[in-house]
């Protein structure tokens, strides 16, 4: 995309940028409810090797010491979503299946906790911790109706707001 003033650029940068402030927010409001948490980390620093290619990043990873769960968190804010269809339209893009031979945002996120537990004894060093269970967790900025659908894929992630995953 070319940006054809520097203001454009500097708008759209700052509003594209947003999807980091909720990451931080659930960071930080982990961290105030007891978590030790990492925001945005990649799996190659998280496993202490390198990969056959680039998963992403995630989002928010979050333990505690008084507890053997360990929380992989994607985090999804609607707050520039204007209607309904906009929201629908995002979360078209999590439903967990390959589109155009592409995994969709659900699906990576899935692919990413898959890696993680193939690599727990990587993942225990890391957070220097002897057991560990892993828990998936998808996070919005606001109600979805997927909080509440039967989604096979989601059958295993904690779909659910930033309150409910610290009150987990």
């Amino acid at each position: 995309m070319a940006f054809q003033t520097k203001e454009l650029r500097d708008i759209w940068w700052g509003k594209a940028r947003e999807g980091h402030t909720f990451n931080s927010d659930v960071t930080s409001a982990l961290k105030n409810a007891g978590w030790e948490v990492r925001e945005n980390i990649e799996l190659p620093e998280l496993f202490n090797c390198q990969l056959d290619k680039n998963y992403g990043d995630v989002d928010v990873l979050a333990w505690r010491p008084d507890r053997n769960e360990v929380l992989i968190i994607e985090c999804k804010d609607l707050s520039l979503a204007r209607n309904y269809s906009e929201i629908a339209a995002l979360l078209s893009e999590f439903q967990g299946k390959e589109i155009n031979g592409e995994p969709d945002k659900l699906c990576k996120h899935l692919i990413r906790v898959s890696l993680v537990k193939q690599h727990l004894n990587e993942l225990k060093s890391f957070i220097n911790m002897d057991e560990v269970s892993i828990v998936s967790c998808l996070i919005f900025s606001g109600v979805v109706p997927m909080q509440y659908a039967k989604i096979d894929a989601l059958s295993d992630t904690f779909v659910g707001l930033l309150k409910d995953i610290v009150n987990y």
